[in-house]
């Protein structure tokens, strides 16, 4: 079986014949019994709304209405104002812009969004948490495509990794869908025998109708007042009609094709779900001990996966336990563990504690973990800082030689091994048109690496049978 899902970011609220785009892929999915995944912006859907555009509403809500944010490219984007800001107020800042976008979406459309797919480059990993806050679980784009490989992974406790395999927009110009059929074959000659095949076929309605984006004629790096908000650069009429003649060809041809199911957002997620409330057991928790001392990284010791922040918590919260002298240790609780937030230091040298000064100092991490439920950026020991990666390491020690009577803590690497997949050096705003002149987003990029101590590989549920993927 390959699962398809077509993603459409549906996000032109200013050229009026957007909505002959949409209502034109609404009613193609309409007429086949398959639904899509209408990735809207609320001010599209609000004009919907105040056009009088029923007949869209009806037809989109028939499919599945994600989320695009609220005003797509109105400056200051998500990177632009959230790299100023405390990360802490910066996820609160984004439920408060975002929170009335997400409710008229729901509103207009008669759902909840199950995924958000960012608006153009604006990438802010305090917007996933944000988004997972208030419900809408998947993140349909990375930058992390060489982890990724185009399969979902879980960052910053959302699924994503969800690239589109082919845009329908690629094939705009020059109306070759038999180049676009050939390249869907190499695809699926690749996904069809894998037990999570998967090929996501994107587009952007406004491109089928217009020649030019309409954010790039009125948001290049500066906001143009609404009254002088300009529509796109329309596409003569014929091409319009050849285009969709093209692309109904096309959708035909990808349906008749063995084994395709057509999913959305929000089954992929149910997919890929992770259980609630879960414990780890002692073997797992030593196989994890085991991989940590030798590479900081996300962690298979069964069939599922964990991040290095989930690790981190299990450690804490197993080592805790063991202060209160328990004879035997139980099952560790699994909680979503989000990564370190500020700058980690530069500790050199060795600290050698007695175990129950070491253990007395898992417990006050576990308490910081718990209450803020992410992992410390640093650890006081007497007058010395140390950094999580080191001190994961001398947790890991501690797990694997219970009988130890001191544990070592050491200068180790922070950073899991995620962050030198070069997908991180790839992560840039500087020059980028979206926004505005000097951006370079340096703390962004700098949480964003933070945070990759959330990675992991995502895997089907069925084939899952450990407490965490």
């Amino acid at each position: 079986m390959v699962r398809v899902i077509f993603s459409l970011d549906t996000e032109d609220y200013i050229t009026p014949q957007h909505d002959d785009a949409v209502e034109f892929w609404a009613k193609l999915f309409a007429e086949r019994k398959i639904r899509g995944c209408f990735n809207v912006v609320a001010e599209y859907a609000r004009a919907l709304k105040a056009r009088k555009r029923g007949d869209i509403i009806n037809l989109v809500s028939g499919n599945e209405a994600d989320y695009h944010s609220n005003v797509h490219s109105v400056h200051p984007t998500f990177p632009e104002y959230l790299d100023t800001m405390d990360w802490d107020d910066g996820i609160n800042e984004v439920i408060r812009k975002e929170a009335e976008g997400i409710k008229d979406v729901e509103d207009i459309f008669g759902q909840h969004p199950s995924s958000y797919m960012q608006p153009g480059g604006s990438f802010a990993p305090q917007v996933l948490y944000a988004m997972c806050q208030m419900g809408i679980p998947v993140m349909t784009w990375t930058f992390l495509s060489s982890l990724s490989k185009l399969k979902p992974l879980w960052y910053c406790s959302a699924l994503e990794g969800i690239l589109w395999n082919l845009g329908f927009d690629d094939y705009f110009e020059t109306g070759d869908f038999e180049k676009m059929k050939a390249g869907f074959e190499r695809i699926y000659e690749k996904e069809k025998n894998l037990p999570d095949g998967l090929i996501v076929l994107g587009t952007h309605p406004c491109k089928l109708v217009a020649a030019e984006f309409w954010d790039g004629v009125n948001f290049n790096g500066r906001n143009t007042a609404p009254w002088a908000w300009k529509p796109a650069a329309l596409r003569p009429q014929a091409a319009f009609e050849s285009l969709k003649k093209g692309i109904t060809d096309f959708t035909d041809w990808v349906l008749a094709k063995p084994g395709v199911e057509v999913i959305t957002y929000g089954e992929l997620y149910r997919q890929y779900k992770l259980p609630a409330k879960e414990k780890v057991a002692l073997k797992e928790l030593r196989s994890l001990a085991e991989s940590t001392v030798k590479e900081l990284g996300y962690t298979k010791p069964g069939k599922g996966y964990f991040s290095p922040a989930e690790i981190f918590s299990l450690f804490s919260s197993a080592l805790e336990i063991l202060l209160k002298n328990v004879p035997c240790l139980p099952a560790s609780p699994l909680q979503k563990t989000a990564g370190p937030v500020s700058d980690f230091p530069d500790f050199k040298g060795k600290i050698e504690l007695k175990k129950t000064e070491f253990l007395r100092k898992c417990a006050e991490v576990n308490q910081y973990v718990k209450g803020f439920k992410r992992v410390p950026s640093e650890i006081k020991i007497g007058s010395a800082r140390v950094g999580p990666g080191s001190f994961i390491r001398s947790m890991a020690a501690a797990m694997l030689k219970p009988a130890a009577k001191t544990v070592k803590i050491e200068s180790a690497d922070n950073y899991p091994q995620a962050v030198k997949s070069g997908d991180f050096e790839n992560l840039k705003y500087k020059d980028q048109w979206l926004f505005v002149q000097g951006f370079e987003g340096k703390n962004i990029i700098r949480w964003a690496k933070l945070q990759s101590w959330t990675i992991k590989p995502a895997r089907l549920n069925k084939e899952s049978e450990s407490p965490a993927q």
